[in-house]
């Protein structure tokens, strides 16, 4: 008996690869919003230090224009830092919305998946029942043989 094709195979190694590259897309936006993490980490970081230091140095006797110029400096490190949440947020939005993307792709790939071991579950059943038939035809014509021998004797 010749072995049947999965009508859909090619739709089902499309929806494999479609999860996949959701995925890999995925992975990506996460490491942007991990690298976005970091820099809002070490700015926050450079602030506190830049505080800290202008602050230790206006004890001391900081000249006025020297004040102005790290007050300055704070000001970009600020700026900063609302930039990086800008990015911490748009990086989570984009994550969010992937994440539903492969969400969709992995339920259309399991219909696929299930649909696919139907198809192999009747195929086996078929080539089984195909095979016991030819088993039984055989073992019905040895006995048929052996019945004819033993009466001709």
């Amino acid at each position: 008996m010749a072995r049947k094709q999965f009508r859909f195979e090619t739709l089902w190694r499309v929806r494999h690869l479609i999860e996949d590259k959701l995925q890999r897309e995925l992975g990506v936006i996460q490491a942007e919003l991990n690298q976005a993490l970091l820099k809002k980490e070490r700015t926050t970081q450079s602030f506190a230090d830049e505080h800290r230091q202008l602050a230790e140095d206006m004890q001391k006797g900081l000249p006025a224009q020297d004040a102005q110029l790290r007050r300055q400096h704070l000001d970009a490190l600020t700026e900063q830092g609302m930039m990086n949440d800008l990015e911490i947020i748009d990086a989570k939005s984009r994550l969010e919305v992937k994440r539903q993307e492969v969400l969709e792709a992995t339920r259309s790939r399991k219909v696929m998946d299930r649909l696919r071991e139907k198809f192999q579950a009747q195929q086996t059943y078929e080539e089984n029942r195909e095979e016991d038939k030819e088993l039984g035809e055989t073992a019905l014509n040895r006995f048929l043989r052996d019945d004819e021998t033993t009466e001709a004797s």
